[in-house]
C-alpha cells in the first residue's frame, strides 16, 4: 500500500463543515454508546434492550446528534478521500492527490496503488487535522493492512 497526500486548502471545508455543525450523524459504534440515547439505554427498532435475547442493532435514529462527536473519515470507494459526519447536510470531500474521480483519469489505479482493493471507512482523530492545517502543511497518511499512520 502506500501514501496519501491530503492538501492543508482540501481540508480546511471539511473542517469548516464540522465548526458550523450542531449535529452529527452517529457510527455504529456510536449506537452502544447509552449516553447518546435520550433515555440513556441502547434500544434497537423495536424497543429491546441491549441487555435482551431479542435485541438486533442499536437504532441509530433514536440517538440524540447533538451529543455525537464529530468525526473526520478516510474513505475508500469511489476515490480516496476525507469527510465528516455532519447531520443534515452532505460532507465537503478532501481527495488524496490524483485519487479523485472528477479531476484525475487514473484515480482508480491511483487509489488501489495507495489503499488497497477494498472499500472502506475509518474514523480518525479530528487533533491531527487541525495540526495539520495550523502548520499549513500537506497531510500524509501512510496506510498499510493493519495501520494508518499520520503525519505532515
Amino acid at each position: 500500500m502506500g501514501v496519501a497526500k491530503f492538501k492543508v486548502t482540501e481540508l480546511l471545508s471539511v473542517l469548516a463543515a464540522i465548526e458550523k455543525a450542531n449535529e452529527f450523524n452517529p457510527s455504529f459504534t456510536d449506537g452502544f454508546k447509552s449516553d447518546l440515547y435520550p433515555d440513556n439505554k441502547v434500544v434497537d427498532k423495536n424497543g429491546n434492550e441491549l441487555e435482551s435475547v431479542d435485541f438486533e442493532t442499536p437504532d441509530l435514529s433514536l440517538i440524540d446528534k447533538s451529543l455525537v462527536e464529530p468525526k473526520v473519515m478516510l474513505k475508500k470507494d469511489e476515490g480516496l478521500y476525507l469527510m465528516c459526519n455532519v447531520a443534515g447536510k452532505k460532507s465537503p470531500l478532501a481527495y488524496a492527490e490524483g485519487c479523485n474521480p472528477n479531476t484525475d483519469n487514473d484515480y482508480y489505479d491511483k487509489s488501489r496503488e495507495i489503499a488497497g482493493g477494498d472499500d472502506f471507512c475509518e474514523y480518525l482523530p479530528i487533533s491531527f487535522f487541525f495540526k495539520a492545517v495550523a502548520n499549513k502543511r500537506i497531510l500524509h497518511l501512510e496506510i498499510t493492512s493493519e495501520k494508518i499512520e499520520i503525519s505532515y
